[in-house]
């Protein structure tokens, strides 16, 4: 046993010198721990390599002032024995600690110094990932972590046990995770905790713009807090999100976005609540989507369109954007044992793919048939470049769309449709896995990228690479993800360290309008951000 005299604040410091035999033949020599000027990581961070975590404010980096500070250590940890370890965290204020990807303390609370202790098995000389996150909010601080198991004598993690490798993606989803929990808490607290108030998109400021029960982001807020819980299972994720999902149970009787506005939230509330009331709530969505079903067109009329302006016979509009609202059509069938609602989902999704699936696998988004007949007329531009461009948002929409659909069904004309519109994406999307607004804009210093686009097409991706009969594109569909959601966890779109609102930066929702908004956080690009995350660690 080792003891320092004098350690910081006079507290005694004692480590266990490993038998000779167990030193690693390469010892570690530490964490990376990047230092913030306040409790949230945001900002200009200041870098360096701490040997261990024995932390005391005598030992800040110059010129970060002993207040209000956040650190966080990322590296590997390699243990000596194959055994159960129990890690122990003493924290002034609040800290989590990962291991090998499991948040196993999570105490991110103000408080004088608390000790909080947790067990996990790991085994010899086999490094895995660690990261510790830690705030002090003001006043007296200390972030100490140690550990013992059956051979190990309990001490502070040895620096020679610690290594600072560069965090894989598995430990950015991790942070990503707690980073956006860590942003709904102040979404909510923005809003006041108003339940029927929904955060859209965020302004100049950074800050949220917010919409009423309307609004087809309104389900997302509550998607959100879903996804977050099916993370962590956190009950006070859980009430939240069941308060922002039953605010939109009187909304149920809306023409169109039904599988955004219902469907996103109400599909995990009646998974975790079993209750009626939210079975109800789907099924009357899907029967006021059904009032939109023309027998002779064989589609549901989208709103906001009366006729063709080059061609006044194209009278029935159609946008691309709500075969989003079809898997809550499948979903309804399921509920209720009615065919009608899924026989309405295909014959649409069938006859979109028809008309707005290109050969080459690109999309229009905005048409007309004629209500008389059936026929299709013509496109439009809506919010694409130009009727004959593919909106990058409205590509990653057939995707997920069409990926949903056919795990629902396992129809193989979905699928042939899902693999088309996705290899598009594929072959045409940028390097680094995220689109322009659009895929014909000019591209010059200045055009707008979408995360937005890029996250719903990622979940696709994602959902694709499961359910894909076809080995082969399985990965294909996987590495692809893969590249999107790396882009998306870095610091070019991720939101931490800036003033914004959100978890992802530049999303394009509207360019081509006399208002746009063209480079916000979106709510609904935070959720398939979020849902990609989710369905890429639990595939």
């Amino acid at each position: 046993m080792l003891c320092i005299d004098n350690p910081p604040v006079g507290r005694a410091l004692c480590e266990a010198l490993e038998p000779r035999r167990m030193l690693a033949v390469n010892p570690g020599t530490g964490l990376v721990a990047a230092y913030f000027p306040n409790s949230d990581f945001t900002g200009t961070s200041t870098v360096r390599v701490d040997r261990k975590i024995y932390f005391d404010p005598a030992s800040l980096p110059p010129g970060l002032e002993p207040t209000t500070y956040s650190i966080r250590w990322t590296g590997k940890i390699k243990p000596a024995y194959s055994e159960t370890y129990t890690f122990t965290t003493q924290a002034d204020d609040g800290i989590r600690l990962w291991i090998d990807h499991k948040l196993i303390i999570d105490d991110w609370n103000i408080h004088p110094p608390v000790s909080q202790s947790e067990v996990i098995p790991l085994k010899a000389s086999r490094k895995v990932d660690i990261e510790v996150e830690y705030f002090n909010h003001k006043g007296g601080a200390e972030a100490q972590l140690w550990w013992e198991s059956a051979s190990q004598i309990k001490s502070v993690v040895p620096t020679s046990r610690l290594y600072p490798e560069a965090p894989d993606t598995t430990d950015k989803i991790d942070h990503a995770f707690a980073f956006a929990q860590s942003q709904m808490a102040r979404t909510l607290t923005a809003i006041n905790n108003n339940p029927d108030l929904y955060v859209i998109n965020t302004n100049a400021t950074g800050a949220w713009e917010t919409t009423d029960g309307t609004s087809w982001t309104a389900g997302f807020l509550a998607g959100e807090l879903w996804q977050l819980y099916q993370r962590n299972g956190r009950r006070a994720l859980r009430l939240n999100a069941t308060a922002w999902t039953r605010s939109l149970a009187d909304q149920t009787s809306l023409p169109s976005d039904m599988g955004f506005r219902i469907g996103v939230p109400f599909v995990p509330m009646y998974s975790a609540s079993n209750d009626t009331a939210d079975r109800a709530a789907l099924v009357s969505a899907a029967n006021a989507k059904m009032e939109q079903f023309d027998a002779t067109v064989g589609m549901f009329r989208s709103p906001g369109g009366t006729s063709l302006p080059s061609n006044p016979s194209g009278d029935f509009a159609v946008l691309l954007d709500h075969a989003m609202d079809m898997p809550l059509l499948y979903r309804a069938t399921t509920l209720t044992g009615d065919g009608k609602y899924a026989q309405g989902a295909t014959s649409h999704l069938l006859k979109l793919a028809q008309y707005y699936v290109r050969s080459g696998g690109s999309t229009a988004q905005w048409g007309y048939f004629n209500s008389a007949t059936g026929a299709f007329v013509g496109h439009t531009a809506k919010q694409g470049y130009s009727a004959d461009s593919t909106w990058s948002r409205g590509q990653a929409w057939a995707m997920h769309a069409y990926a949903s659909s056919y795990e629902a069904t396992a129809d193989p004309a979905l699928l042939a449709i899902a693999r088309n519109v996705a290899d598009y994406w594929i072959g045409h999307v940028p390097a680094d896995g995220v689109p322009y607004w659009d895929f014909a804009a000019p591209v010059t210093a200045t055009t707008y990228r979408d995360s937005s686009a890029a996250a719903v097409a990622a979940s696709a991706l994602v959902q694709l690479s499961q359910i894909d009969p076809d080995l082969t594109r399985q990965v294909a569909f996987r590495a692809a993800a893969e590249k999107v959601i790396t882009t998306l966890l870095s610091p070019a779109y991720f939101a931490e360290g800036r003033f914004n609102g959100g978890v992802l930066l530049h999303g394009a929702a509207y360019v081509p309008r006399k208002n746009p908004i063209a480079d916000s956080a979106l709510i609904y690009g935070d959720y398939y951000f979020l849902e990609a995350l989710n369905r890429y660690t639990n595939s």
